[in-house]
């Protein structure tokens, strides 16, 4: 295993603080060992850049409170305590809320890391200069990405670029959002040139030159983006994911499989092509060398199985996200299924009950725009982990952040923007290459040749029990078909419909590859009475070719896109802060609570609190007390 085992060598107790907290008195210097001591040797360096990769894990990132709390402000989905009424989940909070200062001060302490180790790497110059580089670049691109944490989080914020020596070092004034933008671009893009390849590295779980350019995108987009608005920096995003997407030297593509990406986190799995960066976490807790996470504990459907690997199912999803994923539907509103294999993946269809799986609960069986409310998210899920013994809290799986589909994603957007530059007055024609973009992603997830739906030709007549339905032998397989006949009325004996069989991964069990054959897709009905038949329409690719609608309004079809393939992965609410709708949005989830006679459901006021104000954060009470060099964001 390529585990990166994060470890603290006396560097920590000299690191570990906010850049402006000025509790830390003056020590006497003889009180520490020089810190240049802990950079003799590769072994320190790498041990001390394995600090800097720490604060990814910390409590407050994602090691646990971005993946329900912390992570999921926006209309994908809310905490599903409803003892909680105050905190950034409900958008209710101050700038006193423990969160406010403790997500500050982790992001603080990762770049005081980096700080220290840029200022030593090049101690003992004997040590391979490739060597010291490779760190140097790394060191470099994590404290811009903690940067870049902040300022999407809290606007602009002090830059702290060496080592702080003094107390009197502390006191800094807020750089502007765009000069902290800035400096991130200029430590990425120095990275860039430092850093190995991917195909060097062999895994997601470093920092490679892919997921420098990947997260340069990003970065870009954001800038351009609101508040800053550099609209320059759409060319730039669309440069660096085609430097991803064109790598002469490693060819990135998408997992043919969308669950199997999420599969393969659980399982320790590394599939650098899609997963360019992601957080490691390993161990179950019972080494000394255990650095667990709480990927799929946090968020994922209610487990008290350790079997299935227990689950605190603290996310549910908003009918806003699954009734994105929905097409045509099978029986109306009483089942509903979807090609877009993504949708019962990433939002669980079930329920846990003990170590099976469980159909029969109202949030499984009904889709009324109550129940669509309350599923749980699935991405994330224990049961395929295969290390044990299963820790209660706490799991082995890795946590994306950076996946090829968003590169894809990035460049659609960027390509269309960089003609027509955020004007939301006009509806441009996206090119082909953008239009592509999309498509793959699509098509990657979308089950072609599952059964859509079902016609009935010719009821017959004459059944008192349900005959047996099969379809036709050789084109294609996995369909679990069962009739349904009138019992009464004068449609009595007749067949009135069919269900599909449920399935927890694909929603129901419509099968794939399935094709027309000569006899019109007929189901083959046994026994067939009354001249009985029916016939199966199929999922087909064509399906996922944008329509003329979504080439239209194509800004809108990216930001849906992005919603169904990047739910839950901690991307969503900075998505509707960039794009300048994120109030807007979260309203639209408050009135169509409204309108559902939702308004009595707990996690209604999470929605109905979100103002403008809270696309930021506040700066915390805490560090304005501190440092009187600090302007608190309007509103707060």
């Amino acid at each position: 295993m390529r585990k990166i085992v994060y470890y603290l060598i006396g560097l920590a107790a000299i690191s570990s603080f906010s850049a402006c907290d000025k509790i830390l008195d003056k020590q006497p210097k003889d009180f520490y060992p020089s810190v240049t001591d802990y950079y003799d040797t590769e072994e320190h360096l790498e041990g001390s850049i394995r600090g800097v990769y720490n604060t990814l894990k910390a409590s407050m990132l994602y090691g646990g409170q971005m993946h329900y709390m912390l992570g999921f402000e926006a209309d994908e989905g809310y905490y599903s305590r409803d003892g909680v009424a105050i905190g950034p989940h409900a958008n209710n909070f101050t700038s006193g809320h423990s969160s406010v200062y403790n997500f500050w001060k982790e992001l603080y302490t990762g770049i005081g890391r980096a700080n220290i180790f840029l200022a030593n790497v090049d101690h003992n110059k004997e040590i391979e200069q490739a060597f010291r580089d490779k760190l140097r670049g790394e060191a470099l691109f994590l404290r811009a990405y903690y940067y870049f944490m902040l300022v999407k989080t809290y606007g602009g914020v002090p830059l702290s670029l060496e080592p702080i020596k003094d107390v009197e070092d502390i006191d800094k004034p807020r750089a502007t959002a765009k000069e902290v933008y800035e400096q991130i671009i200029r430590d990425m893009t120095e990275a860039e040139g430092l850093v190995d390849g991917i195909q060097k590295i062999g895994h997601g779980g470093r920092v490679s030159k892919s997921a420098v350019r990947g997260i340069l995108a990003r970065v870009c987009l954001h800038m351009a983006g609101y508040p800053v608005r550099d609209l320059t920096k759409y060319a730039e995003a669309k440069a660096w994911a085609l430097k991803v997407m064109n790598d002469p030297e490693f060819r990135h593509e998408l997992n043919p499989d969308f669950k199997q990406i999420f599969i393969n986190y659980a399982q320790d799995i590394y599939d650098p092509k899609e997963s360019i960066w992601e957080v490691e976490f390993m161990g179950n807790g019972s080494d000394a060398y255990s650095e667990t996470g709480q990927v799929g504990y946090m968020s994922g459907p209610i487990s008290t199985s350790d079997v299935i690997g227990q689950c605190f199912g603290g996310v549910r999803v908003t009918s806003k996200l699954y009734d994105l994923y929905t097409t045509q539907s099978i029986r109306g509103s009483q089942s509903s299924s979807t090609g877009d294999l993504r949708r019962d993946w990433t939002i669980a269809s079930f329920t846990y009950d003990g170590s099976k799986h469980d159909f029969s609960t109202s949030y499984s069986t009904s889709f009324t725009a109550v129940y669509r409310n309350y599923r749980h998210v699935g991405k994330f899920r224990r049961e395929y982990e295969t290390l044990l013994p299963k820790h209660r809290t706490r799991t082995p799986q890795n946590f994306p952040l950076l996946r090829y589909a968003d590169v894809l994603l990035m460049y659609a957007e960027a390509d269309y923007e960089t003609v027509y530059q955020g004007n939301e007055l006009s509806n441009g024609v996206p090119s082909a290459e953008a239009v592509d973009a999309i498509r793959k992603v699509r098509l990657r997830s979308y089950n072609v040749g599952g059964i859509r739906n079902f016609g009935i030709n010719n009821p017959g007549s004459g059944y008192t029990t349900p005959p047996k339905i099969a379809m036709p032998a050789g084109t294609g397989s996995g369909a679990v078909i069962t009739a349904r006949i009138h019992t009464t009325g004068v449609n009595k004996g007749q067949l009135a419909g069919f269900d599909l069989g449920r399935d927890p991964v694909t929603g129901f069990k419509m099968g794939k590859g399935y094709t027309a054959d000569n006899s019109g897709n007929m189901l083959v009905i046994t026994p067939r009475q009354g001249s009985a038949r029916a016939n199966a329409r199929f999922y087909a690719a064509s399906d996922v070719e944008l329509q003329a609608s979504e080439l239209d309004d194509f800004r809108k079809t990216i930001q849906d896109e992005r919603m169904r393939e990047l739910a839950f992965e901690t991307i969503r609410k900075w998505d509707l802060t960039r794009w300048g709708i994120f109030e807007f949005e979260m309203r639209q989830v408050k009135n169509f609570l409204n309108t559902s006679g939702m308004t009595d459901r707990y996690f209604y006021s999470y929605f109905a609190n979100a103002r403008d104000k809270h696309k930021l954060w506040p700066i915390p009470a805490r560090e304005l007390n501190l440092n009187n060099e600090l302007v608190q964001n309007p509103g707060w």
